[in-house]
């Protein structure tokens, strides 16, 4: 269905400001999730220090260097908070409303290339807009997975456009957002797989297109060959890692072998667990993107366009069993192709405008209720992906301006989000993550840099789960430094030796847990215990408590 101009930019200025609402922190005062202090931690480095000082090898700015972290973030935060004067968690807002605005308009008119209908691209974008997960990752955030998400649809109407003939120009832009995603999120690297399918596109649509004319007289028999051939490629690729668990590095045993309502390591457990997972991550239409597959192989995709699309769609489905990235990554596809089963059902009521029209709503209506029901379920459900509470606020502004030298707290999280307002280091590094080796240690100067060996590891090794491709050794062990501390009284050897390393003068300790430190599970903590014994509380509220320890 084609739809007047402006009744279009109306639409779509619409479907923005739902876009903008959907994103409004309605029951919080700080930014979410655990990575955002992570990052937000960066940015501050580089604003006081003038300079990134985990940039040590040009890998460093896609965080495949050791001690580095995808940097366009950092970068992004610390150089717009220094020219507006804004503080980092509102340009943290605003960014993730903006990316997710740019990420909407460009599904729609990704799906409008290859549907050339403005009514099924108006729905695609708002699937897309609604996705859980992808909500999530664009509300008020600094974890960049959301960010990613939003450039792949530009980088899909980028090669759309020029499919058949390919320009300079457009390699270089395709390159510049290529680069950007990778230096955003390591995720990024998967967009890879979506300029190699964009290299095969053109030559495999030609031999398809020449097959078809020399095999007129066999239509039918090529059209079900082709069709079955690709669907069966597709189910044997699907099912092999959920048949063979561990095949290329991944075991979906420890990612689906528990879920919300299913236990179990059996094929069809580990398959529903996913299905549940995916359907609650990507919308509750999920499940409609494997029939929009059928409908676009069945179709046999004619144009150049429909080839390329339907390459990229057979490559990152299957792969949906393999990590989280993954899931995150293919939210525009999934949104595309639920559109190409709805097409299949559009056509069937084409002169039923009414009906049409009543399908529409519905499908708004239910994908927007779903996007606003899980809106906020992760948040409330994870701790790490909640928001920072006032009173860890509050604290982390007394430490800022009453306390000197580092902190160590016994959990990570919240020591995390005191470090990021006070921009004072604390131990364990890496707040909820408990990093053993971080960028931040090259920041607070924990690290020798000139007594530390890389050793590239062997490439052909590496698999889905590497996040990294270089090992070290001589550097200090950050977690083995909490831990020296946490597990020794306060006035033992190797607990002083530990604090006089890290220069830790203030204990944060989490007043739920008074006498335990978090390092993966609770554990009990002797030196807790002589710290009640043996030091003088300086602050507390509701929520945390500051000791003096030296």
């Amino acid at each position: 269905m084609k739809l007047p101009r402006r009744t279009i930019l109306f639409l779509l200025l619409t479907l923005a400001l739902m876009t903008v609402l959907y994103r409004y922190p309605l029951s919080a005062t700080h930014q979410y999730g655990s990575d955002s202090t992570f990052i937000h931690g960066l940015s501050n480095a580089i604003t006081r220090e003038g300079n990134a000082p985990w940039i040590l090898h040009p890998l460093s700015y896609a965080g495949l260097y050791p001690f580095s972290y995808p940097s366009a973030m950092p970068f992004l935060l610390s150089l717009t908070h220094q020219v507006s004067g804004l503080s980092v968690e509102t340009i943290m807002l605003l960014f993730g409303v903006l990316v997710s605005v740019v990420g909407v308009v460009s599904t729609f008119f990704v799906t409008r290339n290859l549907t050339k209908n403005d009514s099924l691209s108006l729905i695609a974008a708002i699937i897309y807009s609604t996705a859980p997960y992808f909500v999530k990752q664009t509300t008020w955030i600094g974890s960049t997975h959301g960010f990613v998400v939003a450039l792949l649809p530009v980088m899909l109407l980028i090669l759309l456009k020029d499919i058949l003939n390919p320009k300079l120009a457009t390699a270089a832009i395709i390159f510049s957002v290529f680069l950007l995603m990778v230096s955003l999120h390591r995720m990024g690297i998967l967009a890879f797989f979506v300029l190699l399918a964009f290299v095969f596109a053109s030559p495999m649509h030609l031999i398809l297109r020449r097959l078809r004319f020399q095999l007129t007289r066999y239509q039918t028999f090529f059209r079900v060959s082709s069709f079955s051939l690709a669907a069966a490629a597709f189910v044997i690729l699907f099912f092999s890692l959920f048949l063979f668990p561990g095949l290329g590095g991944i075991d979906v045993r420890e990612q689906y072998g528990s879920g919300a309502f299913f236990q179990g390591e059996l094929p069809h457990i580990l398959l529903l667990n996913m299905g549940v997972s995916l359907t609650g991550k990507l919308g509750v239409l999920f499940p409609l993107s494997f029939l929009g597959l059928l409908v676009l192989l069945w179709k046999r995709p004619k144009e150049a366009n429909h080839t390329f699309f339907a390459l990229n769609a057979m490559l990152f489905v299957p792969l949906l069993t393999l990590r989280d990235y993954v899931s995150e990554f293919v939210v525009p596809f999934v949104a595309i192709l639920v559109t190409f089963s709805l097409l299949l059902l559009a056509r069937q009521i084409n002169t039923r405008r009414k009906a049409m029209a009543v399908g529409f709503v519905a499908v708004v209506l239910v994908s927007g209720g779903f996007g606003w029901i899980m809106k906020d379920y992760w948040a409330t459900r994870y701790s790490a992906d909640g928001s920072m509470s006032d009173a860890t606020f509050e604290t982390a502004l007394y430490v800022r301006h009453r306390t000197e030298g580092a902190l160590v707290a016994n959990e990570g999280l919240h020591g995390g989000r005191v470090n990021v307002i006070a921009d004072v280091p604390v131990l364990p590094l890496g707040g909820a993550s408990l990093h053993w080796y971080t960028a931040q240690q090259v920041n607070y100067g924990f690290v020798n840099l000139s007594r530390v060996d890389y050793t590239l590891i062997d490439l052909t090794q590496v698999t889905f789960q590497h996040d990294w491709i270089f090992t070290i050794s001589g550097a200090p062990n950050a977690k083995d430094g909490f831990e020296n501390i946490m597990y020794h009284p306060l006035d033992d050897r190797t607990a002083v030796q530990s604090m006089t390393q890290y220069g830790i003068h203030t204990a944060i300790v989490l007043k739920g847990r008074p006498y335990e430190f978090s390092s993966y599970i609770w554990r009990a903590s002797p030196f807790l215990v002589s710290l009640d014994d043996g030091r003088y509380k300086i602050f507390e509220n509701s929520e945390l408590a500051l000791w003096h320890v030296r």
